[in-house]
């Protein structure tokens, strides 16, 4: 049996080696930060930011159950769960405002959801998760398809939920990212037989293409991809290290780190623009945007010590959170 890869688990592996708070200016960086505030406790991360500046991402419910949230004006709105449903996390958004993520429903099972003006919906019964949205409202993620109980990328349009299917010789599937032009990318297995050797997958007009890896690596994923098709991710290198990933006209290139020996890229934008996490030198995890062949630290909040960039707009804005001592995570945007 295939068990579904759960990503944050994996990003947190490699890696290891409420209203609008005043600006805090902070150094190594050229944007301010600005912690998102407006929960009863300081739990909340950040996942994307639309062109409108609508922000989404989860966080402690009034010091209960996780709930996805929408920052929107100033404002923050609880997004809640699906009928008898306890815990959601809102994991991107499109130009319209609708959220796309994962709830657990009346059975207790993690199931993808659209939000949509204040309405969730269940886009399938199966165990899984809706990972990112297009301006036409197409959805990409992934659920466990019975009976062969393994993990499919699928996209959902129109109510229609369609396997996006498998690399040859795989046996499971997860997508993350979709453009405008309904360009999809995720992770697949690779036909190898070994668990972790998954590969980057690009997948237009019914076909899936092997995006490879670094040179001497063994695996890779993508996350995002912008409309002129430029792929952000990660992926494994000669010596073993996690490094970020821009994939350009079907080529890996390594996007380097920090300082340290591992990053991750996380989202792109239309300007080329990709954010994500690397280590530093002494080993911390801080936030980053790459341009023009430069990786820039974008630093923490003032009591801080950890940070990871989840998303970034087409203005160049970007939201994550910024992680004090004691791993409590604060949702933050980074700005001009």
């Amino acid at each position: 049996m295939k068990r579904k890869l759960n990503v944050t688990a994996v990003l947190a592996v490699l890696l290891i080696t409420m209203m609008i708070g005043q600006p805090v200016s902070a150094s190594h960086h050229q944007l301010t930060i600005t912690p998102l505030a407006g929960y009863s406790s300081d739990y909340a991360i950040a996942r994307d930011i639309n062109a409108r500046g609508q922000i989404v991402g989860y966080g402690d419910a009034g010091q209960g159950p996780t709930h996805a949230f929408l920052w929107d004006n100033g404002s923050r709105i609880d997004l809640g769960t699906l009928p008898n449903g306890t815990y959601s996390l809102g994991l991107a958004i499109n130009a319209r405002g609708q959220v796309v993520g994962w709830s657990d429903n009346d059975e207790q099972v993690p199931v993808p959801f659209l939000w949509d003006n204040g309405t969730m919906i269940a886009l399938s019964e199966s165990h899984g998760d809706a990972e990112a949205i297009n301006a036409r409202g197409q959805v990409v993620g992934s659920v466990t398809v019975p009976p062969d109980v393994n993990t499919h990328a699928m996209l959902w349009q129109n109510g229609t939920e369609t396997s996006l299917g498998m690399l040859p010789g795989g046996v499971y599937s997860q997508a993350y990212g979709i453009n405008d032009r309904g360009q999809v990318v995720g992770l697949a297995d690779n036909g190898s037989g070994i668990y972790y050797e998954y590969h980057a997958f690009l997948w237009q007009a019914g076909k899936m293409k092997d995006l490879g890896t670094l040179p001497g690596g063994t695996f890779s994923t993508a996350l995002s991809i912008n409309q002129s098709g430029q792929v952000a991710g990660y992926g494994s290198n000669a010596h073993g290290d996690v490094h970020a990933i821009l994939w350009q006209d079907g080529k890996p290139k390594d996007l380097g780190t920090l300082g340290g020996n591992a990053s991750l890229a996380a989202d792109i934008n239309a300007r080329g623009q990709v954010v994500g996490f690397s280590n530093i030198a002494s080993g911390e995890t801080h936030a980053f945007i790459w341009q023009n062949g430069v990786m820039t630290d974008l630093g923490t909040l003032p009591d801080d010590i950890l940070g990871r960039a989840w998303g970034i707009n087409d203005n160049g804005q970007v939201v994550g959170e910024t992680q004090d001592i004691v791993n409590i995570s604060h949702a933050v945007l980074w700005t001009k």
